[in-house]
C-alpha cells in the first residue's frame, strides 16, 4: 500500500468514526437518555484527530517529489 493509500484510508476512517459517533443515536449504538454521552464525545474527538492525522499525511504525500 502507498503512502496515498494510506493517507486516505486514515482519513476515511476519521470519517466513519464521526459519523458512528454523530448518528449514534439513531442507530440505535447511543445509550444517552440526554443525547451525547461521553463515549461518543470521545469518539467524535478522535475521529476529528485521525481525520486531521488522514488530511495531514495526504497534504504531505501531494508535497513531496
Amino acid at each position: 500500500m502507498d503512502h496515498s493509500m494510506l493517507a486516505w484510508a486514515v482519513l476515511g476512517l476519521g470519517v466513519l468514526l464521526v459519523l458512528i459517533s454523530l448518528f449514534a443515536d439513531p442507530l440505535g449504538l447511543g445509550r444517552h437518555p440526554d443525547g451525547f454521552g461521553w463515549k461518543q464525545d470521545l469518539a467524535l474527538i478522535i475521529g476529528a484527530a485521525v481525520i486531521l492525522v488522514g488530511a495531514y499525511l495526504l497534504r504531505r504525500e501531494r508535497g513531496s517529489p
